[in-house]
């Protein structure tokens, strides 16, 4: 088996690097992982509230947010 020419190799490092860099922040927020910190951190009982109450104001805090711009 033949060795790819460095070229090759390093645009797929660089090709690498930036897909983690632009895809690895939209992991962490994603709303299974963002609902497993809520809970884990009690976020529901500081403001008084159930995990859907949580969740609806942060879903329609964007929704209003995103309706202005």
């Amino acid at each position: 088996m033949q060795r790819a020419p460095w070229p090759v190799g390093l645009v797929l490092g660089v090709s690498l690097a930036l897909l983690i860099t632009l895809v690895g922040p939209l992991l962490l927020f994603n709303p299974w992982f963002t609902s497993l910190l809520q809970e884990r951190h009690a976020v529901a009982a500081l403001f008084a509230t159930s995990q859907a109450g949580v969740a609806w104001g942060i879903r329609g805090w964007a929704t209003l947010f995103l309706r202005a711009s």
